[in-house]
C-alpha cells in the first residue's frame, strides 16, 4: 500500500463579494484568492503571475488587465518590493467596514457554520421537516 500526502488548495469565494463588490468572473476568483492570503489583515499575497494564471485559467496579459481593475476599483492595493535585485508585487485585499468586524470575530464563530446562519428557505421546498416514510411490506 502506497501512502501519499494529497494537496489541497481552494479558494472561497463569499456571498459579500458578489453581493458588495458585485465581482464575477476572472476579476471575483482573482480578488477570492487575493483575498485569502491576505485576510488576517498582516498577510499579503506574495505569488507570482503564473501563480494566477494556472488558478485562473488565463493568460498573463488578462491577469495584469483583471488586477489593474480590481487596483483602480479600490478592492486591492498593490506595493512593489525589491527582491533579491528584481522589482516584484505585493497585493492585500481591502475588505468592506460591515465585514471586517466579522472576519475580525473569527474566533467568536461556533464550530458548525450552520448554526450561524439562518436556514435557506428555498433548499426545502416545504417548510417544515419532510417525515419519514413508512416501510411497507408486501405487494
Amino acid at each position: 500500500m502506497k501512502n501519499t500526502t494529497k494537496k489541497q488548495s481552494y479558494i472561497l469565494v463569499l456571498d459579500w463579494m458578489v453581493d458588495k463588490y458585485h465581482l464575477k468572473g476572472n476579476e471575483l476568483l482573482a480578488y477570492a484568492l487575493i483575498y485569502g492570503f491576505s485576510q488576517d489583515g498582516d498577510s499579503e499575497y506574495k505569488g507570482s503571475f503564473s501563480y494566477l494564471t494556472r488558478w485562473l485559467g488565463a493568460d498573463r496579459a488578462t491577469i495584469i488587465r483583471v488586477l489593474k481593475r480590481l487596483e483602480s476599483k479600490g478592492l486591492i492595493s498593490k506595493r512593489q518590493e525589491l527582491v533579491a535585485g528584481q522589482m516584484v508585487n505585493r497585493y492585500v485585499a481591502e475588505v468592506p467596514e460591515e465585514v471586517k468586524g466579522t472576519v475580525e470575530s473569527k474566533a467568536e464563530t461556533p464550530e458548525n457554520p450552520a448554526e450561524s446562519h439562518p436556514p435557506d428557505q428555498w433548499q426545502n421546498a416545504t417548510s417544515r421537516k419532510t417525515p419519514l416514510v413508512a416501510k411497507r411490506h408486501g405487494g
